[in-house]
């Protein structure tokens, strides 16, 4: 079964909508679904790994876009608010309303984020951070990592979240015609408006690729004494597990790398470099060369090294993506 991760977007033109990068990040294919259920087909038009934003080109124009402030400048306490789909499946598929003040102009040591009191939940990500006038001031992201808090402080963080500012748009949204953005007349008009820009962003992601943890190895002991069929037989074993994870994966996505795969009749570990054209080089192929231009005597001891191949885990920082 493909992996599906769910977030929120907003339009800021006509097909042209906002959200974050790591809601669509990897994605094979990206819904965005209305506020009727309507599901269109999206595309990544822009995006930014160092802002955690992405500009999404959606097949409709049936979606009132929302303006990025122009006239309201982020300011502590400044009343704001964001709507979103938080736990879909838990919560139902009509957009939350939630709201709070801006009580940071800055995220941890980054002055690209606003930190806030507003209420977020896993599926709140790129929903807008509007202001009580209808504009949007930044993008909603990421809540304090609670666990690591409580590691390291022993207390429970309370209403500590982050959004991107609407700022860091600009470079993605350049050469794009967008509205003009007007301040809404009251409370009611701002929330209406951004309720009318939100949508649900439903991203199905690729099988996850392999990666190498550099200096992780697993051992694994081929047993006593080895025969070279024995050792021959292990290597069309562990061969085998490489050449089906290749199928489902493709090469590796490492353009150059070191690759510990040997017999150790000596003490020694053999080891071969994977070329930069390695998809045409495959590993199979690499490990079989390996273990040919290895000379065992009739029964020696062996083990294999290899690298463990595993998705990397993303950087461990205090803000949890939602």
């Amino acid at each position: 079964m493909l992996a599906r991760s769910s977030g929120s977007c907003f339009f800021v033109a006509s097909g042209i909508a906002v959200t974050n990068h790591h809601v669509i990040s990897d994605a094979a294919s990206i819904d965005v679904i209305d506020a009727t259920g309507t599901h269109h087909v999206a595309t990544v038009l822009r995006s930014s790994k160092e802002s955690d934003l992405a500009v999404l080109d959606v097949l409709t124009a049936g979606v009132a876009p929302i303006g990025l402030a122009t006239s309201t400048a982020p300011t502590l306490g400044l009343e704001v608010f964001t709507i979103g789909y938080p736990y879909p499946g838990l919560l139902g598929a009509d957009p939350k309303f939630s709201a709070g003040s801006i009580s940071g102009l800055a995220g941890i040591g980054d002055a690209r984020y606003l930190q806030i009191t507003v209420p977020i939940q896993p599926g709140s990500s790129g929903g807008p951070l509007a202001t009580m006038d209808g504009q949007v001031v930044g993008v909603v992201t990421a809540k304090l990592n609670a666990a690591k808090v409580i590691e390291e402080t022993g207390s429970i963080p309370e209403n500590v979240n982050f959004a991107v500012k609407s700022s860091e748009l600009a470079p993605l949204l350049r050469g794009l015609a967008l509205p003009p953005s007007r301040p809404a007349k009251g409370r009611a008009e701002a929330i209406a408006r951004a309720q009318a820009a939100v949508c649900q962003v439903v991203a199905t992601q690729r099988a996850p690729e392999p990666s190498v943890a550099s200096g992780r190895f697993d051992q694994a002991k081929l047993g006593g004494e080895l025969t070279r069929e024995q050792v021959a037989a292990a290597t069309r074993a562990m061969s085998s597990e490489l050449a089906a994870c290749e199928r489902t994966h493709g090469p590796l996505p490492i353009p150059s790398v070191r690759l510990v795969v040997s017999v150790e009749p000596s003490g020694r570990v053999g080891s071969v470099d994977l070329p930069r054209r390695y998809g045409r080089d495959p590993v199979v192929r690499c490990l079989g060369r390996v273990f040919k231009a290895t000379a065992f005597p009739a029964a020696r001891n062996a083990s294999t090294f290899r690298y463990t191949y595993k998705r990397q885990a993303a950087p461990g920082d205090t803000m949890t993506p939602r």
